[in-house]
């Protein structure tokens, strides 16, 4: 059996923020490589971008190659970041 051990994971945090609630939900998915991870990051983007197509909001996908983008409207903030760790 293959040991994960000194391997590199990356996972993909997603945020989603209600200012109305004032609740939060955190989501994390994690991937074997950089690539698989930035691919489910820019999907995930898109659906929420779509999904608010007539909504007034705030868009920083500008710094997807590192790894992290945000959308903002009146009511909600959505953040996804990439970090990786070696698993122990």
């Amino acid at each position: 059996m293959e040991t994960l051990q000194g391997k590199k994971i990356y996972s993909l945090v997603e945020t989603d923020y209600d200012f109305g609630s004032n609740e939060e939900l955190i989501t994390v998915e994690s991937y074997a490589s950089l690539e698989d991870a930035k691919s489910e990051l820019t999907t995930n983007f898109n659906q929420v971008l779509s999904a608010l197509e007539d909504e007034k909001k705030e868009v920083n996908l500008a710094d997807n190659q590192k790894g992290f983008a945000d959308i903002e409207t009146d009511g909600n903030r959505w953040h996804w970041e990439i970090q990786s760790q070696i698993i122990q």
